[in-house]
């Protein structure tokens, strides 16, 4: 009788464990009636290509997704996580034709024309300096801009040689590698560089672009698998010395 009293409860148990899981905050009934309309909208090829469609498409790609990549073992401590999920799986998408044309134009519309990461970047770097100590912020910037300087330099020069060891132009490595890499992704780097590029050139802005966001796009993997290795070794570092400082 214990056990069959048991067996509900723990039914009912599950059930509200269920519907209290949250995908990237939002209840996962909620989320459902979301992803089903987005779905809708992507077999009939209803999406509207406004900032609205734009945003509901990455928003329901980029949560499921993002806690599959944070969740997976391996791959969320040494490939990245869930931004290179979310990243590895758009950029299937689009290759595959899984996306329709209306809606990558709606995610472009978004990143490129209205310019959103130049807001997002602003908004993170304004919240991250109003959130710190002035004090701690002024002493912390005569070490900071010294560093990023050399940071340009160093990385241009290393650019440079490797360039070099497998037979690419100066010029090339500049214009192609080095800067558009170090301008800051796609909306802050490849787009104004290509303008730049045809401005002085007279040359096609595609031309330039293509080529560009390929290396930017293998350099940003590059990067944030790099940033998750170097992130376990600091806490590992940390851990041991912790341990030599209380004798355990």
């Amino acid at each position: 009788m214990t056990n069959m009293s048991q067996a509900p409860a723990t039914e009912k148990k599950g059930v509200s464990d269920l519907l209290g899981f949250k995908i990237f905050g939002m209840p996962l009934p909620l989320y459902a009636f979301a992803l089903i309309t987005l779905l809708l909208s992507h077999f009939y090829n209803a999406l509207p290509t406004d900032i609205v469609g734009g945003f509901a498409i990455m928003f329901i790609i980029g949560a499921i997704f993002g806690e599959i990549g944070k969740r997976l073992p391996i791959f969320n401590k040494y490939i990245g996580g869930a931004p290179v999920m979310i990243f590895l799986v758009a950029a299937y998408f689009v290759y595959a034709g899984i996306f329709t044309q209306k809606e990558i134009d709606a995610i472009s519309n978004v990143m490129d024309k209205s310019n959103f990461l130049n807001l997002f970047i602003a908004v993170l770097i304004t919240g991250a300096i109003l959130s710190v100590n002035r004090r701690l912020l002024l002493k912390s910037l005569l070490g900071y801009i010294p560093t990023i300087l050399m940071g340009i330099v160093g990385a241009s020069i290393f650019g440079i040689a490797i360039g070099l060891v497998f037979g690419i132009p100066v010029d090339r490595i500049m214009m192609l590698y080095v800067l558009p890499i170090m301008g800051g992704g796609n909306g802050a780097g490849a787009v104004p560089l290509s303008e730049i590029y045809h401005s002085v050139t007279g040359r096609s802005r595609e031309e330039y672009y293509s080529t560009a966001i390929a290396i930017l796009t293998i350099a940003n993997i590059f990067a944030i698998v790099f940033a998750a290795v170097l992130d376990i070794i600091g806490k590992k570092t940390r851990l041991a010395e912790r341990r030599r400082g209380t004798g355990a």
